[in-house]
């Protein structure tokens, strides 16, 4: 890897995007190279440039008017670096978080919290954003059925 990155680095790139399973690459190769590198997502830690893109198309969305947005996220957001990194930078534009998951998917937070998404946080959210299971992070078999998670 770092052999790959400085040769990458001897074409004096703009920057270099790294991706990778393992948390903190992106941060070890930065210090072994000269030009910047982006954080594309790396293991559960983080992944700045989907929040980048999610808070830009809110921002689009709401034609700049963001503070103050209601956002629900929803899912996996204990395993999700999606959403420690929206979590990260949606707070810094003040927008108003509330968290919906199961007990096991929830993080520690001092955020809103609830372990069920319900018709008055539907109705009282401006966005809402759903996360998948992370089941590659999970060691064990996370649902005794999917039942539970459906709606007819």
């Amino acid at each position: 890897l770092y052999d790959t990155a400085a040769n990458l680095d001897a074409m004096s790139p703009n920057a270099i995007v790294v991706r990778h399973a393992n948390s903190g690459v992106p941060l070890i190769l930065a210090k072994h190279i000269h030009c910047p590198v982006v954080n594309g997502g790396d293991g559960k830690h983080a992944h700045p440039t989907q929040a980048l893109l999610d808070l830009f198309t809110i921002y689009n969305h709401f034609q700049g008017d963001v503070e103050g947005k209601k956002i629900c996220i929803v899912g996996d957001i204990k395993n999700s670096r999606v959403a420690a990194s929206n979590i990260e930078l949606l707070s810094r534009f003040n927008l108003d978080i509330t968290l919906v998951a199961p007990p096991h998917f929830m993080p520690n937070t001092h955020l809103k919290k609830h372990y069920k998404l319900d018709e008055n946080i539907i109705a009282n959210s401006d966005i809402i954003m759903s996360l998948r299971t992370q089941t590659e992070r999970h060691n064990k078999t996370v649902y005794a059925s999917l039942k539970d998670y459906e709606n007819d």
